[in-house]
């Protein structure tokens, strides 16, 4: 393995969230999408422009904002997901019982030969055929930051009301859970 570092789509949606219901995530992803070494995937692009423009977010982003974004992270090392990463993706399946979408995160990375893949949605520490999956939001004394570390003004910044942290629905939500 290289030491590069994946990210999942959920530290990009983060990185661009300023006003969100959790602003140190969001410092902590923004950081997270500006170190060298990163490794993306078009699966992670496009789950982000899903994610971000969708009408069911308090604020969505436009095509534009969502664009912008996906252009600035193309300029560093992004992956297109091969034939070979789907057959592994669904042995991934098969043995850890995770979701397709996850196994092919998981697949991506080890093709790429990337050590970790940051993202809150897998179990932080399980090693997964030799790619180590790490939830940087658990613990918020990494060593990859120091407080005196600031974010960079980015090009566009989303912010979005606080609400149900499952649907983002406003507290109306039946579902509510802050």
């Amino acid at each position: 393995m290289n030491g590069s570092v994946f990210l999942d789509t959920n530290i990009l949606v983060y990185a661009v969230e300023v006003g969100g219901p959790d602003p140190e995530k969001s410092d902590v992803a923004r950081k997270l999408t500006l170190q060298s070494g990163n490794v993306l995937s078009t699966q992670v692009l496009g789950e982000f422009y899903r994610a971000t423009t969708s009408a069911r977010r308090a604020s969505p982003l436009t095509h534009e904002q969502a664009s912008a974004w996906i252009a600035f992270w193309m300029q560093g090392d992004v992956r297109s997901v091969t034939p070979n990463e789907v057959r592994a993706a669904l042995s991934i399946v098969e043995r850890f019982k995770i979701g397709y979408y996850d196994a092919l995160i998981l697949a991506s990375a080890s093709s790429a030969g990337c050590d970790s893949v940051f993202s809150e949605d897998l179990n932080s520490g399980q090693n997964y055929d030799g790619v180590t999956v790490q939830n940087p939001f658990r613990t918020r004394q990494s060593p990859l930051f120091t407080s005196s570390q600031t974010a960079p003004t980015l090009p566009w910044r989303s912010s979005r009301r606080a609400g149900c942290r499952r649907c983002r629905r406003p507290s109306a939500c039946r579902r509510f859970r802050p």
